[in-house]
């Protein structure tokens, strides 16, 4: 009789501890089945959304009625819809003493969720260079496609739009937009063919500002060839490849240049080889980006994608997204071109006659970048620059379109017209998030520029290394998605 009696109580405890299991389980499926309702703009299909979300995370078949853990069964008890919000109660009953129908035990859960009162245009703004490394821009690409699920979660009709735009030394608006251009010329190309990334439009301040092509048309970048004027071959890498050392004694004794591509052969432009990313600079892969040539050298691999609600098509970018190897790290042109996706004056610009919106939603750029505005100077390894540095979107540093002629000087304009497009674009009402991506020593300087580019304090977000990246994505999707738990 004694071993009945404790066999029974450890079975009673045992049951126990299973419905606590089933009331986090119920509770867990409350949640998500309110602020998916709660997210959903077509009021009509709020009712049936919550349903569905709730048994296909409660039910272990996923479908309406089914049995939850431990054979449980729930019910729910209400419903409420009014509005942005709302409330969702339910119920399962578990048997304490299993197989015997008794002593059965009913636990409950409850749940409201409000959303935003207005939709989203959102642009995700990456910084693509290679100073993130492998590790970086796998955090990044996971850190985003986190983001973008956030705000369009799958099979939810959400009205929010999201435009990527992933930035190097200069941007990708695509090649379809030759129209934006002044002074085209296809055949600077040849036999290659321009990709679609633009110079900054640095006359009368137009790298600051959200001006139309037609008020401000754009040039496209090109990267001139350094051949014949210097030597394609005869050269090779020594010192660990370190330096330069002319080994071809067959051939004219030119310096290498930094980009020889104009040969006439399409051999000659490697650039838009997807190169191997890398986990440490002092050991970069064979072949490696750095010694790409073309007339688009720096440009990044995947062009803008204009707003757009197709998730699919945001998620496709992200992952094609590559590291950029040549030029240096531009923030404010990254910064400018996510402005210029959703800004009204670009009404339909993009291609889509009604977008960016003018009117009826929350704009939002995320910036996430390794927080350092730099200008590649290869010097060491091509004789010919001499310091002059990579072409950029403000051309090579000789030119002096930044108004400095040093990598450094250069650097200090760059931050000063950071600050200024950060301030632009925050005078607009456009919410800033900053999320910094701090795995090496960033200097106070730039800290202090990126935190005072967010909006706030509470836009403004430091990761140490690659998995606090990618959670960090996931705090903001929370708050850009603007859907909450208030109970």
């Amino acid at each position: 009789m004694a071993l009945g009696v404790l066999l029974t109580a450890a079975a009673a405890a045992a049951s126990i501890e299973e419905a606590n299991v089933v009331k986090s389980n119920l509770q867990g499926a409350v949640d998500a089945a309110v602020l998916a309702s709660a997210k959903t703009a077509d009021t009509s299909a709020k009712d049936n959304m919550a349903r569905t979300i709730f048994w296909s995370n409660f039910a272990r078949n996923g479908e309406s009625g089914g049995a939850g853990p431990v054979g449980s069964q729930a019910t729910i008890e209400s419903l409420s819809i009014d509005g942005k919000n709302v409330s969702l109660t339910a119920s399962a009953t578990v048997n304490l003493l299993p197989f015997t129908g008794s002593f059965a035990v009913t636990v409950r859960a409850s749940a409201t969720a409000v959303a935003s009162t207005a939709g989203i245009e959102l642009a995700i703004v990456i910084d693509n260079t290679a100073s993130l490394l492998q590790s970086g821009m796998e955090a990044a690409r996971a850190g985003a496609t986190d983001l973008i699920n956030d705000v369009l979660p799958d099979g939810q009709t959400i009205q929010s739009w999201i435009s990527i735009v992933p930035f190097g030394a200069e941007v990708n608006f695509g090649p379809q937009h030759t129209d934006w251009l002044t002074g085209y010329n296809s055949s600077a190309y040849a036999p290659g063919s321009w990709s679609g990334c633009m110079m900054a439009r640095a006359a009368n301040g137009h790298d600051q500002d959200d001006a139309t092509p037609s008020e401000a048309p754009f040039t496209a970048f090109l990267y001139p060839s350094t051949y014949p004027k210097y030597a394609l071959y005869g050269w090779q890498y020594a010192n660990g490849g370190s330096s330069l050392t002319f080994v071809n004694t067959s051939t004219t004794k030119l310096k290498p240049g930094d980009n020889s591509w104009a040969t006439g052969s399409a051999n000659n432009i490697t650039e838009g080889y997807a190169y191997a990313e890398v986990s440490d600079m002092s050991n970069p892969p064979s072949p490696a980006g750095w010694n790409a040539t073309g007339p688009n050298l720096g440009c990044p691999y995947q062009p803008i994608v204009a707003e757009t609600s197709d998730r699919d098509t945001l998620l496709d970018a992200v992952a094609a997204m590559r590291m950029v190897w040549r030029g240096g790290t531009t923030i404010n042109a990254g910064l400018q071109a996510g402005w210029l996706t959703i800004s009204s004056k670009w009404q339909g610009l993009w291609g889509d006659d009604t977008l960016p919106r003018t009117s009826g939603t929350q704009k939002i750029i995320v910036l996430m970048t390794d927080g350092t505005n730099s200008w590649d100077t290869s010097s060491t390894l091509y004789p010919d620059a001499n310091g002059d540095g990579d072409v950029t979107a403000y051309g090579r540093l000789s030119q002096s379109l930044t108004g400095a002629t040093t990598a450094s000087g250069a650097e200090e304009k760059l931050n000063t017209i950071t600050s200024q497009v950060c301030t632009n674009i925050k005078q607009e009402g456009i919410t800033i998030y900053v999320l910094l991506y701090n795995h090496s020593s960033i200097d106070t300087t730039t800290q202090n520029l990126m935190e005072a580019c967010a909006t706030s304090s509470s836009t403004f977000f430091i990761s140490p290394d690659a998995n606090s990246l990618e959670e960090t994505f996931a705090k903001i999707g929370e708050n850009v998605a603007g859907v909450s738990l208030v109970q």
